[in-house]
């Protein structure tokens, strides 16, 4: 069974959250802080800092940042910094489930 068992309703459910903007240079998500939201990148480039550290650089729309401080209800373990301009849906976890 697929993780998204009907990508075209979550595609589409998607669709109807904000989009966050960040350019090149800014701070996504800062290493022990708390926003209780996922971001899904939409488009754009980043890059995952852990203690100053480049570990990843991520640019496949669909990325998912945030999840491990949802999941686990504690602060960002890492940085996430545009590379060049990026745009993500901003959800909170909840939203995604199913009624």
């Amino acid at each position: 069974m697929p993780l998204i068992p009907n990508i075209a309703m979550f595609q589409r459910k998607l669709g109807g959250f904000p989009i966050a903007t960040y350019q090149a240079g800014e701070t996504v998500l800062a290493a022990g802080s708390r926003t209780d939201q996922l971001l899904i990148l939409r488009w754009g480039n980043v890059a995952i800092v852990k203690d100053g550290v480049e570990i990843a650089r991520v640019s496949e729309p669909g990325a998912v940042f945030g999840e491990i401080s949802a999941l686990l209800d504690c602060p960002h373990t890492a940085d996430v910094r545009a590379l060049a301009f990026s745009q993500f849906h901003v959800v909170h976890p909840a939203a995604l489930q199913d009624p």
